[in-house]
């Protein structure tokens, strides 16, 4: 099956929106390393998760599809997420989790 790194990120995006607070770093580190095109970065970034092999694989060949595209496209990727990691959606669910911490904090 042949994924499109597009498709791939906005799947994640959107999968990681439900859980921004708790995922945002590890998955925009990872997705870092992964746009650098270095296998042997992203393979010591995802030691990590404790991955299978069959995910690292997976997520090798991911990167070998940025390895094929130019830096503009993969730029064109990273703008895409960031639209929709600043839709109105994801800014009010990171804002009910900032609202819900500090009355956590107050009842302490």
């Amino acid at each position: 099956m042949k994924i499109t790194s597009v498709t791939f990120c906005l799947l994640l995006v959107l999968a990681l929106c439900n859980q921004y607070a708790e995922s945002c770093l590890p998955f925009y580190t990872t997705y870092a390393v992964m746009i650098l095109r270095n296998p042997e970065l992203l393979k010591l970034d995802l030691m990590k998760y404790d991955p299978t092999p069959e995910e690292v694989n997976a997520l090798l060949k991911i990167q070998e599809c940025y390895a094929e595209h130019s830096v503009l496209r993969t730029a064109l990727n990273i703008k895409f997420m960031m639209i929709i990691e600043l839709s109105p959606e994801c800014i009010k669910h990171v804002m009910d989790r900032v609202a819900n911490f500090k009355n956590q904090l107050g009842k302490m």
